[in-house]
């Protein structure tokens, strides 16, 4: 309704429901029947956007989350998968916690990335043999398999992962 820039009166008009229905829908109230093909054809959506995704949204967030362990595999594998799920995600609410997780992935990315380049100077401004890079490398990736083991088990729980950025980068 929002995105049509329709308000609930408009909506409820254009639709032949009640306003009181419009409210009842938005508020949670699954809409059945006549209101849902109603509300459906009114908006130009199928009528399955309209249902509620619950359990959908946390499968999908969930599978979204598990596929950010590609990053331990191959180089931006946490970013190129989870983009392709989060990109190809029908469930609106499913593709924000997406967006949220590769927010995360992103910003996890690009300090490994800082950290891995920042290493061997460090190394070296400290005269140490120490395999700094290795040592940043495997404490970095360790890092992020438990903040997808936190997110993962939130998801699981179908709660809002506690490790997401409030505004998704994109």
């Amino acid at each position: 309704r929002e995105e049509k820039a329709l308000t609930q009166s408009e909506l409820a008009e254009r639709a032949g429901i009640s306003l009181r229905t419009v409210q009842r829908v938005e508020a949670g109230t699954a809409p059945k029947g006549f209101t849902l093909k109603a509300l459906a054809q009114t908006l130009g959506v199928p009528t399955a956007a309209l249902l509620p995704h619950d359990n959908d949204t946390y499968s999908r967030a969930a599978l979204i989350n598990t596929s950010t362990l590609l990053g331990l595999l191959l180089p931006f594998g946490n970013l190129l998968l989870p983009g392709l799920l989060t990109y190809k995600t029908a469930i609106p609410e499913a593709k924000q916690l997406g967006k949220a997780l590769l927010s995360v992935q992103i910003i996890y990315t690009l300090l490994l990335s800082a950290l891995l380049i920042a290493a061997p100077f460090v190394q070296h401004a400290l005269q140490t043999t120490f395999p700094l890079l290795l040592t940043v490398f495997f404490s970095m990736k360790a890092l992020n398999v438990v903040l997808i083991l936190i997110n993962g088990k939130a998801l699981g729980k179908k709660q809002r992962p506690p490790l997401l950025l409030k505004n998704p980068i994109f």
